[in-house]
């Protein structure tokens, strides 16, 4: 079992001069604790995730940080993008890290997002496939026709030349199962959560994902996102948590009134008792706790075929209490590395 930390800030969290201060420091931690990776995710047009407009220009800055440490996009929104840039910006940054990049790439479902690209909305599922194919043979140095300027068909490659002879490429996947399916037929790694589907319903899927994986000769990777935050007593860690965490689902269930054009997903009276819904959810899907229930809970994941857990660390707390508890984290990372 590998960890990673995953980044998906919300702009509330921080004052101005602190905005990016956490990505910093828990990257730099992380870099030196044997964590495999971070994550870095791309827009909304939103406080809820509004740190990151592009995941490379981050991940650019963290390489000049680490050694180590895997950095990768979770997710790139391929629609939204083109993606002979995409990847040139993630062949510059393998060579910028010594080939330690990966790429998560999704259909995107916000249509705010889209002011970039809105024609590619209606059609965003069939454009994220196609594009998965154009980077994967621009990344091996395949030559690929395109019209110039002058409206000339000519063929062309990227530069400059990645590192890694192959991108590690993951597909964002949750709810569908056709999507666990489809990343196996065309070679890409799983990144999912479990707000979809239960964890025996992400058994089934995993396992007919390694299944057609196995069917096309690829060796597949699992990876689950999970709210975190671990301590010295699990009462406490709840406490610390459930104000954070239900401003954090506050945030998001407005990022779901903008995506669905309304002003109310429900009746203000009835938001608190869901958002208490919520929070039980999350807590209950998350890794919060002590090292030692969290080792019970890492186990059962193992069992069903997660091969990496991306952490969610930054869902509101203050930044010293989340670096105090990526200690315990690196403690729980070592117990399942050894």
């Amino acid at each position: 079992m590998q960890f990673s930390l995953f980044f998906f800030s919300s702009l509330f969290s921080y004052n101005e001069s602190q905005k990016y201060n956490l990505v910093i420091e828990a990257t730099k931690f992380a870099d030196k604790n044997n964590f495999k990776a971070v994550w870095l995710p791309e827009r909304h047009f939103n406080d809820f995730g509004g740190l990151f407009p592009n995941p490379a220009l981050i991940g650019a800055a963290l390489s000049t940080l680490t050694t180590e440490i895997q950095i990768r996009a979770g997710s790139v929104v391929l629609p939204l993008n083109n993606p002979i840039l995409i990847a040139e910006q993630w062949a510059c940054l393998d060579n910028l890290t010594n080939g330690r990049i990966g790429l998560s790439a999704a259909a995107g479902w916000h249509p705010d997002d889209f002011i970039l690209n809105p024609e590619n909305y209606p059609k965003r599922y069939e454009i994220l496939y196609q594009n998965i194919e154009l980077i994967q043979k621009l990344w091996e140095d395949q030559k690929v026709d395109a019209y110039n300027g002058n409206n000339k068909l000519i063929q062309f490659s990227i530069f400059p030349k990645p590192i890694q002879k192959k991108l590690p490429l993951w597909l964002t996947a949750a709810g569908s199962i056709e999507n666990f399916e489809k990343a196996g037929r065309i070679g890409c790694n799983i990144l999912t959560h479990l707000l979809n589907h239960d964890i025996n319903q992400l058994k089934d899927k995993i396992e007919l994902y390694h299944k057609v994986c196995k069917e096309n000769n690829f060796k597949g990777h699992v990876t689950l996102m999970l709210h975190t935050y671990l301590g010295e007593n699990s009462d406490v860690i709840r406490d610390l948590a459930y104000k954070p965490l239900i401003k954090y689902l506050k945030n998001s269930m407005e990022l779901e009134k903008r995506a669905k054009g309304i002003d109310e997903l429900i009746d203000n009276d009835d938001e608190e008792i869901l958002l208490d819904f919520a929070f039980e959810k999350y807590f209950e899907n998350g890794l919060f706790g002590t090292v030692e229930n969290c080792k019970f809970y890492v186990n059962q994941l193992k069992k069903i075929g997660i091969d990496e857990i991306a952490c969610l660390i930054d869902f509101g707390l203050e930044d010293k209490k989340i670096m105090s508890g990526l200690k315990y984290l690196s403690d729980l990372n070592n117990i399942f590395l050894s």
